[in-house]
């Protein structure tokens, strides 16, 4: 994923271009601009469903700001919430809504004012909250326990198809080969 993750920065900063204006600077007259096609079209496709997932979460953001996970729910209880969020179609359109109109508003920004100065605040952001999470699950009851299982692996389970299972999974939360690095 990391060989695969450079290529794709060092030709959009080589290019200046999009997928398909790389391709077709680095090979004019050649079929390789489908290449970067099929890329824009593959980014079309996934953005049809993380849409809606990131729908879903910025509901999460609202409900949980508002105390709903503020006292201890059973797994039932949970999975009612989550039903509640995806099974009403008004809450899940609005929530879709919600989300695309702040992308849009961010790339209409373009690649410095709008995706750049974003995540300039948001990748912090992030981080922040990830530490957060490190510090509130290490004081969890169990945490132990589950900090063991975690750093001490079974090498008897790992076999070709976790490799495989790896590489896909290394390529897709990278975004590779849809030229979202390359852009």
């Amino acid at each position: 994923g990391f060989v695969v993750l450079i290529g794709e920065i060092s030709l959009g900063r080589h290019t200046q271009r999009n997928p398909v204006g790389a391709f077709k600077r680095l090979a004019p007259g050649s079929a390789w601009r489908f290449v970067g096609v099929l890329g824009v079209l593959t980014a079309w496709g996934v953005i049809s469903y993380y849409s809606v997932v990131a729908g879903w979460t910025l509901s999460y953001v609202f409900t949980t700001a508002g105390g709903v996970f503020s006292t201890h729910l059973s797994q039932a209880e949970i999975s009612e919430i989550f039903g509640r969020t995806v099974g009403d179609p008004f809450k899940a359109v609005f929530w879709h809504f919600a989300f695309m109109l702040l992308t849009v508003g961010v790339v209409i920004g373009g690649v410095r004012k709008g995706i750049e100065r974003w995540s300039k605040i948001l990748m912090p952001l992030l981080f922040l909250i990830l530490i957060l999470l490190v510090i509130r699950s290490l004081t969890l009851e169990g945490a132990g326990i589950g900090l063991s299982k975690f750093l001490k692996a079974d090498w008897s389970k790992v076999s070709g198809g976790t490799v495989i299972a790896a590489i896909g999974q290394a390529v897709f939360s990278l975004s590779l080969g849809i030229g979202t690095m390359m852009t």
